[in-house]
């Protein structure tokens, strides 16, 4: 487990090298103050092919996705010592919020039960983080809280699942701050259940996305039973790249998430009731076979027994009447793994084209208005006028539809800035979510370390050891015949390390001092001319360190 590092440090660490990191600890501090934090990377999910299959039972769904190198929502996160959660973030219309980890825990230790006896909780982004945190107070022994700062360029209801990547940062924070693993698969499973918390009941692509990815590579998905194969993109992708474009948002309110869950209902209790088993290979026949809708009414009369279980597991549906499509629906989710098959195939045949990977983008946006019903006029105006544009191979919904954003392929050289700039945003293959390590960021001292610095610092007035009739500065005592700061310098130079720069900070009235014991080695000497501690000793050197230095070595010359 990476461990916390205190935040000032991270943002020395990174400053000059990720701006975003350092903004994002820097507003951390703001808030909560200066301590030891991790910092939490999650990227944005992108489907390319066979969206809204992973929680059809029934056959092995084939998901192909990649995370985004460009849109990514950060959480610094900061352990407590007490029950609290106490979470802001920097986006319009989020306001802070805290609760504590004893008001409304969870009990026993059946999830979907507590759910169903809880019911769906008001709206709120706060339902996110809580869901994990609830969801690990089941499972795990959590006694602690943590203090969460987001900061993400994920655009909110657009279809990239920034409601997932804020459910797999609180999660993150929670198993953090109470020392439980963060490994992909853990993270994968607890939170795509977490999320149900929320009141929908999706499967868990995005977070499978999100925990999996590898830059330059698409992920191929599996879904009954789960496994994750990398897939590298080809080098004729090299001259393409994809584009999302924003339409309008696509709110999460009572009568989209009603959507949501119509579509995840038929995928996961209508047509596996309808339909016979071994039924893959002809499932054009079947689809002609099934109800092209069913009404509340005839589903309750169909299966009475079963409706109060309907009900539990899908509030947010069950609370109207409805009609619902059937034969459509299940259409889409035959078409759309058709098209995640061709699309594998088309990436590891070794003659790809942006026109062949368009083409299928093209079948998914037609399929996903006449069959899964989930584009806007909106949406359809953006897209016309995306197709307008020379070098534009293919456009898809992004998400869960509604709104949001729209993937577009292009051309490397195609000029997106008549659909508008603030509204497209260009991405390629990224790698999956982590925790931000500093290990790596550390200072490395070898051969091919930046010029080096070093400070000794040989403060203090010696008072006791004049009382005993010593008039010699502590730091130059000697030993074994030699002064010991002239030692610890002598080891310095003698080092595999270049040291262009040595500096030595001594009090007032003892310059002249060091200057013999310390002649011929080359050594700066500074006066910090009035006792004020460690910190300002190590300041007094700031203006007289060499331009090309990058770092230093400080060392208290007693020592």
């Amino acid at each position: 487990m990476i461990g916390a590092r205190n935040s000032t440090t991270i943002i020395h660490l990174f400053k000059g090298k990720n701006n975003e990191i350092v903004d994002a600890v820097q507003r951390y501090e703001e808030l909560y103050g200066v301590g030891p934090i991790w910092v939490i990377r999650v990227p944005a999910r992108i489907c390319l092919a066979a969206d809204h299959t992973d929680y059809w039972p029934g056959f092995t769904s084939e998901l192909v996705v990649m995370a985004s190198d460009s849109q990514v929502m950060y959480a610094v996160v900061g352990p407590r010592d007490d029950e609290v959660v106490s979470c802001n973030s920097s986006g319009d219309g989020f306001e802070q919020w805290e609760q504590k980890l004893g008001e409304n825990a969870p009990i026993g230790d059946d999830w979907l039960s507590w759910l169903e006896a809880l019911g769906a909780p008001t709206p709120h982004w706060s339902n996110y983080v809580m869901g994990s945190v609830r969801h690990a107070q089941m499972f795990e022994e959590v006694k602690l809280g943590f203090n969460m700062s987001i900061t993400s360029t994920i655009p909110p209801d657009s279809g990239s699942s920034s409601s997932s990547a804020l459910a797999i940062c609180g999660m993150f924070a929670i198993r953090l701050s109470n020392q439980l693993t963060t490994d992909a698969e853990v993270m994968t499973f607890t939170t795509a259940e977490a999320e149900w918390f929320c009141g929908t009941r999706g499967g868990m692509m995005d977070h499978a996305t999100m925990m999996y990815s590898h830059s330059n590579s698409v992920l191929r998905l599996t879904f009954n039973p789960f496994s994750q194969q990398v897939i590298e993109l080809p080098k004729e992708m090299n001259d393409v790249k994809f584009a999302t474009l924003f339409t309008h948002p696509s709110k999460k309110g009572d009568e989209v998430k009603r959507a949501f869950n119509e579509l995840a209902f038929v995928a996961r209790e209508i047509i596996p009731r309808l339909v016979s088993k071994n039924w893959q290979d002809d499932w054009k026949n079947v689809a002609r076979e099934l109800p092209e809708k069913m009404s509340r009414e005839e589903i309750t009369n169909r299966w009475p027994n079963e409706c109060e279980v309907f009900e539990k597991m899908y509030p947010a549906l069950f609370d109207v009447n409805f009609e619902i499509k059937i034969a459509d629906r299940f259409r889409f989710a035959m078409r759309e793994l058709d098209r995640s098959k061709r699309m594998q195939s088309i990436l590891t045949s070794g003659n790809s084209t942006a026109e062949q990977i368009g083409n299928i983008m093209n079948e998914a946006w037609v399929d996903a208005g006449e069959l899964y019903g989930i584009r806007t006029p909106e949406m359809d105006q953006f897209a016309n006028q995306a197709r307008e544009i020379p070098g534009v191979y293919g456009i898809k919904v992004m998400g869960a539809g509604f709104g949001g954003n729209l993937l577009l392929l292009t051309d490397n050289n195609v000029d997106l800035s008549p659909l508008g700039e603030e509204i497209i945003q260009e991405c390629y293959a990224g790698r999956a979510a982590s925790i931000i390590d500093a290990e790596y960021m550390m200072p490395k001292l070898d051969n091919s370390t930046p010029p080096l610095a070093a400070v000794l610092l040989c403060g203090g007035k010696g008072s006791r050891m004049i009382k005993q009739g010593i008039t010699t500065h502590k730091p130059l005592l000697n030993l074994n015949g030699v002064p010991s700061t002239k030692l610890v310098i002598q080891q310095l130079l003698n080092s595999n390390l270049n040291y262009s720069q040595i500096i030595i900070v001594v009090p007032p009235g003892r310059e002249a001092e060091y200057d013999e014991a310390l002649t011929g080695l080359g050594v700066k000497i500074i006066t910090q001319h009035e006792a004020l501690g460690t910190g300002n000793a190590v300041h007094c050197i700031i203006d007289e360190l060499l331009s090309p230095i990058e770092q230093v070595y400080v060392s208290f010359g007693t020592q």
